[in-house]
């Protein structure tokens, strides 16, 4: 039994079992849910940490600091870490503030990212722990320069994958854009780092825009069944007002288009056998899509 409870989602009374961890969230609707908070903590240490922290000006569907800091104090555990996967205001913004109210908190983020109040920079594979959680840090530069994403894994719980906190790298089915950096990078990120996480690990994405996403994978490979499926699954979960998140490693690999720019499938819809060639054709046409 996992010594460790994931908490991840926009506050509210809405829970959902996944795995050994708990996704709590506000009940959804059609609209797109960002996501932006985790807490992993050590149940005998009570040792924290906390991931993507929006700016206190934010309201739904963003969840602001100011309802971020009375839930850490409500739970009596000893916040260690305020992870941060890149400097964008609506995963970093709450930083200077969670950094004052919990002084002995280290901020973390990616180096020379520049993100709001960060006094540790880690790059890919640092890592640090809290009793076995073990967080390991992966290096995904090409939404923002120091971007990076953050696996972590029980030692203790050997047969999970773990948990992967994507930030504006990965999202379900789709991805980020390339602010500061190249295809390339990207296909780097998403291709030969995060999709060789086990397949089963759990994947917490920075934003829920699962719907559209989907959507237009199906233009790209309409005869995945895979893809179908999916797509059919979060229709159902939307309809409950059911979130689509974690996806699986495993799911990206069959669903996510910039993930399968390897495919041959992928490929001639993108007109081209090289891979980076293909993941920027599926850049373009997702960011010139309307649906």
């Amino acid at each position: 039994m996992s010594k460790f409870k994931l908490e991840f989602g926009t506050g509210g009374s809405s829970d959902r079992g996944s795995g050994s961890g708990l996704l709590v969230g506000l009940p959804l609707t059609a609209k797109s849910l960002v996501l932006h908070f985790c807490r992993v903590f050590h149940t005998s240490l009570r040792r924290a940490a906390y991931a993507d922290t929006a700016a206190h000006f934010l309201r739904w569907p963003f969840m602001p600091i100011s309802t971020v800091i009375p839930h850490i104090r409500d739970q009596g555990v000893n916040l260690k870490y305020i992870l941060t996967t890149h400097n964008h205001y609506d995963h970093a913004g709450g930083n200077s503030e969670m950094a004052k109210t919990f002084p002995d908190a280290v901020v973390v983020g990616g180096k020379g990212d520049k993100a709001e109040a960060v006094t540790k920079e880690v790059w890919q594979d640092d890592q640090f722990s809290m009793g076995t959680c073990v967080v390991k840090v992966i290096s995904t530069p090409c939404h923002t320069p120091g971007h990076v994403c953050y696996h972590i894994h029980d030692e203790e719980d050997s047969a999970s994958g773990g948990n992967v906190f994507t930030g504006d790298t990965l999202f379900v089915a789709g991805s980020g854009n390339l602010n500061s950096g190249t295809p390339r990078m990207m296909h780097d990120a998403l291709c030969n780092k995060l999709a060789h996480l086990p397949d089963d690990t759990n994947v917490w994405v920075g934003h829920e825009y699962t719907m559209n996403n989907l959507k237009f994978a199906v233009t790209v490979e309409p005869e995945n069944e895979a893809l179908q499926n999916k797509l059919k699954w979060a229709q159902q979960q939307r309809d409950q007002g059911l979130p689509t998140v974690p996806s699986t490693i495993k799911d990206e690999k069959e669903t996510n288009p910039f993930v399968r720019c390897t495919q041959p499938s992928v490929q001639k819809w993108a007109g081209t056998t090289d891979p980076v060639e293909a993941l920027a054709t599926v850049r373009k046409r997702k960011s010139a899509w309307r649906g």
